[in-house]
């Protein structure tokens, strides 16, 4: 039986199953035509026959293929190689829980850079991008003016442009923001002394 099984797979032939929940399918091709791509349209062309209601968008892009191992302690490997394919191979089919942005049109594609100043904090903080803790005692680290969320200085410059804030909002806050403080501290300091020195004078 082994070697009749051996012979078929030489003949070009490979019959293998997909495993979507509770369905299942056998399929039986050509296995010099199976590539990556090919196992992908089939398990994509599965999901659409069993499930024609499923109402998913970029469905090729959502899918994994795993490989069932029982002889693995990790019984579920990930399919890299359609070399893995053999016959009585068991693929289970797994959507990705991040949803795919399917194409849109580019006034849809928003840039949102981060407003980001150097900051001290008075309690331990941790860094949004890494995870791991902001040191020092004093200009730890970066803070978002628009979102508020914290960087250390040497993650900044991987930060993906998606501060999280409303841009018209984080338009007018970051326009109010960038206006040197230094001035504004020092003009606030000279109409508090002309003040000052006008109820002297009366």
């Amino acid at each position: 039986k082994i070697k009749k099984e051996y012979i078929i797979m030489e003949g070009s032939e490979v019959t293998f199953l997909f495993q979507f929940g509770l369905l299942r399918d056998t399929v039986t091709m050509d296995s010099s035509t199976l590539t990556l791509k090919v196992l992908k349209e089939l398990a994509c062309d599965f999901i659409n026959t069993r499930c024609p209601d499923h109402g998913l968008s970029q469905l090729f892009e959502r899918l994994l293929l795993f490989k069932h191992d029982y002889n693995s302690t990790n019984i579920l490997h990930l399919i890299t190689n359609s070399t893995e394919i053999i016959d009585e191979t068991l693929v289970e089919i797994v959507l990705t829980g991040d949803k795919i942005p399917a194409p849109v049109q580019n006034e849809d594609v928003l840039v949102r850079p981060h407003t980001l100043t150097v900051h001290s904090y008075k309690a331990p903080t941790f860094c949004d991008f890494c995870g791991e803790m902001l040191f020092g005692l004093v200009r730890q680290g970066l803070k978002c003016d628009g979102c508020g969320l914290n960087y250390h200085k040497r993650c900044v410059t991987k930060v993906p442009n998606d501060c999280k804030q409303d841009p018209n909002k984080r338009r007018h806050s970051s326009t109010l923001l960038n206006v040197p403080r230094s001035p504004s501290q020092g003009s606030t300091s000279s109409l508090i002394s002309a003040s000052d020195d006008n109820q002297t004078t009366t």
